[in-house]
């Protein structure tokens, strides 16, 4: 028989029952969730009490060693006591102390001020019996020194010994007594021993009263000393110069070498060149002029022709009005003579004098040859006024054709003889000038040359020179340098400083950081010294003829030391560098 397909199941009433039930509950849960979340969607869910904020309290926690704790503030103390204010009360109010003096009490009885100098009744007196320091009391004391010293002969034969034992003799205790403010007074001894006492002079005691103080022991003469004394005797031995750093104006010229392109060459290695102008203010007046003698020494050879002759003349005239009070002169004309206005040496510079060298120079005349040396010679003097400064004035063409001839010989000559004491200045007039022997005779000579190049400018050139020296200040000039090599800073022999005038000093440097130059002189026989400092990197920059002009000087420098060392190989070459390189004439 077939087998039919199953039924499907249909579940029962029962169960389809409790399905509607947990759908209906299911349904009425979230309904009423729903209606709870609404109706609190604004509500506050609980209310607080509003607290105010506790005050905050340091808590001090102190590190110990080992561990660490919470400092507990400690607890208040009792009262121990009556406060400071309530005691000083209490003093206020109390009765006087009374003072007693235990075991004895002591009745003092207030006095006025002017009854203090007359006893109190029943006061208490102390007398004390008087003592004096006789001559007998005096010899009873052992007067005789310790055994371990030794006064020398003047003490006898027993007067070392010491029989009463190893204590202090009464000499020392006497000397303690008097303080040992004076030498250890004199006293002589005996072949028996016995001290002999020496009278003292009569000394002025407190009050005036005079006192004889007793003497012990042999005379010690210690002379005073008087510190007052020492320290003028000092001041006299240390002259500090006077400073004169801000009555000078500096200026700084600096010149950096190039390359072919133009371009400055580093000073490391090719060093550069700078120019220092110093120039006295004419506001300085912590220096006075300086009185000055000046010899003019004027060539009147047939090399010089009777113009420039009387041109130089007239130069000379105007150039004596401008001497000032106190100051001296002399005029010297030479050919192969001299001829002197004043036989004497200088004469003062008034108008009497001045006329007479005006006199003086109307019979200069063009004749004869030229001997420097015998005009010079003559006028090189070593003893000089140490506040007064002398200077000559040479001018002439610089041609010696008489006397000693050589330039060398002739500067050589005249230097060593001159020994840096006078100023020698140098006019090159002429129609042929020797400037080699012009410019080194006065550099080595504390000078400097200058040159009238027409017959019209003689006279001119003279008068600006005497104008330029006419108010000297300073002499004996010394340089010193802090931050450059000194060796490479010419002239090495400065000139006088003059008022107004302008003095220059050139170097080189191997970089542009920071030097000092200090100088140093005699003023009136006094010393005084500026110094100032400056940066070459801000320093003004100059053209080539700062080089050329440090290389004029060097050559100056090299050329005196030939004259004075002769023709050594290594100084001729430089002599050669340096012609080379700036293009300078020089005599070789």
């Amino acid at each position: 028989m077939p087998r039919s397909n199953p039924k499907p199941y249909e579940p029962g009433l029962l169960v389809t029952g409790r399905r509607v039930i947990l759908a209906v509950v299911a349904v009425l849960v979230v309904g009423a969730h729903t209606a709870l979340g609404v109706w609190g969607w604004d509500k506050p869910i609980a209310t607080l009490p509003a607290v105010e904020p506790a005050e905050a309290r340091p808590i001090r926690v102190k590190r110990a060693v080992d561990d660490d704790y919470t400092y507990t503030p400690p607890l208040a103390q009792a009262d121990t006591g009556p406060t400071a204010e309530e005691l000083t009360q209490r003093l206020l109010e109390s009765e006087p102390p009374q003072l007693v003096s235990d075991p004895m009490e002591l009745d003092v009885e207030l006095r006025p001020l002017e009854e203090l100098d007359k006893p109190a009744a029943g006061g208490l007196e102390i007398e004390l019996p008087a003592f004096e320091l006789d001559n007998d009391v005096l010899a009873q004391l052992d007067t005789r020194p310790p055994a371990e010293l030794d006064f020398g002969s003047g003490l006898g034969d027993g007067a070392g010994d010491n029989d009463e034992g190893t204590g202090r003799a009464s000499s020392d205790l006497a000397g303690d007594a008097l303080g040992n403010t004076d030498a250890a007074p004199v006293r002589t001894g005996t072949g028996s021993g016995q001290a002999t006492l020496v009278d003292r002079p009569t000394l002025d005691g407190p009050g005036g009263v005079g006192e004889v103080l007793p003497e012990f022991g042999p005379s010690l003469e210690i002379p005073g000393i008087d510190f007052v004394d020492l320290a003028l005797e000092d001041t006299t031995k240390i002259d500090v110069p006077d400073n004169l750093d801000n009555d000078f104006a500096y200026r700084v010229t600096r010149y950096d070498p190039a390359d072919r392109r133009g371009n400055p060459i580093d000073p490391a290695v090719e060093p550069g060149y700078f120019r220092v102008d110093i120039t006295a203010q004419r506001s300085l007046r912590k220096l006075k002029t300086m009185p000055k003698d000046v010899i003019f020494i004027v060539d009147t050879s047939s090399s010089i022709s009777q113009n420039w002759v009387e041109q130089i003349s007239q130069g000379v005239g105007s150039g004596l009005v401008s001497l000032n009070e106190g100051d001296r002169f002399n005029i010297v004309l030479f050919n192969d003579k001299v001829s002197l206005l004043s036989d004497a040496g200088p004469i003062d510079a008034n108008k009497d004098n001045i006329a007479a060298a005006g006199d003086f120079l109307t019979n200069a005349a063009s004749v004869g040859y030229t001997d420097v040396n015998a005009a010079m010679r003559g006028l090189l003097i070593r003893d000089v006024d140490p506040k007064r400064v002398y200077e000559l004035v040479l001018i002439s063409d610089g041609q010696s054709t008489r006397g000693v001839v050589d330039t060398r010989d002739l500067i050589n000559l005249i230097t060593r003889d001159n020994d840096l004491v006078a100023s020698i200045y140098c006019v090159g007039v002429g129609r042929r000038q020797n400037k080699e022997l012009l410019n080194y005779l006065a550099y080595r000579n504390k000078g400097y040359a200058v040159y009238a190049e027409d017959i019209e400018d003689a006279s001119v050139t003279i008068q600006d020179l005497m104008s330029r020296l006419r108010f000297p200040i300073i002499k004996d000039v010394r340089l010193d340098a802090v931050g450059l090599d000194t060796e490479t800073i010419f002239p090495a022999d400065l000139p006088n400083i003059h008022q107004g005038e302008t003095i220059s000093v050139f170097g080189r440097f191997a970089d542009r950081d920071r030097f000092t130059m200090r100088l140093t002189g005699r003023s009136a026989g006094k010393d005084v010294a500026f110094t100032f400092t400056r940066r070459l990197s801000e320093a003004d920059r100059g053209g080539k003829a700062v080089s050329t002009d440090w290389a004029f000087w060097k050559l100056h420098d090299l050329y005196s030391l030939i004259i004075r060392e002769g023709e050594r190989p290594e100084l001729l070459d430089q002599v050669e560098a340096l012609r080379k390189k700036y293009g300078l004439k020089t005599l070789y």
